[in-house]
């Protein structure tokens, strides 16, 4: 990629390690790369998107994403419509995105895509202009989320607070009545969840909830047919454990734009694992080719000749 000044937005709350270990390790490795690197700390609290300004501001020509999927999502929804080069340091509990454009998780061999890899330009997804690069959903896992998060801030672990959650949501009604209007469907149903995806996701087997290319320029949109409580519990766990899902009762169908209307004026969305409160009509698009990516030099190539 030749010489570049590179600014590092790094969220080091994201995932388990100490964050202060963690940014000078991120330092050293740059420093044996030989990369010019400037780092911007994310504190508690802080707007992502108004550092990721500030350093577009100072003309930094790469900006790497050195946290989890909402880091990242909140990095690259900056970065739609300019010149600038998205990296990926995945330092995320999932790192989802990371994991399907094959971004190493070992800290060194991400670095080594950012100095070496190719740049691609990937997909990037929008609900009510709020940008996110997996996934957005509606219905019954964005409420577990917010009930765990209260259970966690109470000091409960992590497993005990999506139990307790998971209990209170499925002992309440956990079905939307949603319409959803697309140019292929326009339908409404009484729903558990509404699933959509930035491109296609596996939906079953071990390859659960990965992708095999982001840059068909589609939403991939899933409805749950109606359910029992004990298979939403089921599907609850699988999908936070990352396990295979035999469950197929679902309506899938890609399209570039929908929309959902509810009868409530506003409706919890997960956003890449963050939790917004949204007005409805909730209206999703894909924004094919929005975002220049650095990926490794063998994905590149694969996807290139898809």
């Amino acid at each position: 990629m030749g010489k570049k000044r590179i600014a590092i937005i790094f969220n080091g709350s994201a995932g388990a390690q100490d964050g202060e270990a963690l940014l000078q390790k991120i330092t050293e490795i740059c420093q044996e790369y030989e990369l010019d690197t400037t780092p911007f700390v994310i504190h508690a609290g802080a707007d992502i998107s108004q550092i990721v300004k500030k350093a577009l501001h100072e003309k930094f020509e790469v900006i790497v994403a050195a946290g989890g999927d909402g880091t990242i999502s909140a990095v690259a929804g900056v970065l739609i419509g300019t010149s600038v080069l998205l990296g990926i340091l995945p330092l995320g509990t999932r790192n989802h995105f990371a994991k399907d454009i094959q971004i190493p998780l070992d800290l060194k061999e991400a670095m080594a895509v950012i100095s070496q890899g190719e740049v691609m330009a990937l997909d990037i997804a929008s609900v009510n202009g709020q940008f996110f690069v997996n996934n957005s959903s509606v219905g019954f896992y964005p409420k577990i989320v917010k009930f765990r998060e209260l259970f966690q801030r109470k000091g409960f672990y992590r497993w005990i607070a999506f139990i307790f959650a998971s209990a209170i949501v499925m002992n309440r009604n956990s079905f939307l009545r949603l319409r959803i209007a697309s140019s292929k469907k326009d339908i409404t149903s009484r729903t558990p969840l509404i699933f959509v995806g930035n491109n296609r996701y596996t939906m079953q087997g071990y390859e659960l909830g990965s992708r095999d290319s982001l840059v068909r320029g589609k939403l991939f949109l899933s409805l749950m047919h109606r359910t029992s409580r004990l298979k939403l519990f089921q599907i609850a766990v699988q999908a936070i454990l990352d396990l295979p899902s035999q469950y197929v009762d679902f309506d899938t169908w890609m399209d570039r734009e929908m929309t959902i209307y509810a009868e409530k004026k506003f409706l919890r969305v997960s956003l890449d694992g963050e939790i917004r409160l949204m007005q409805t009509p909730l209206r999703y698009l894909i924004h094919p080719h929005a975002i220049n990516v650095i990926v490794p030099q063998n994905y590149a190539y694969d996807r290139s000749h898809l």
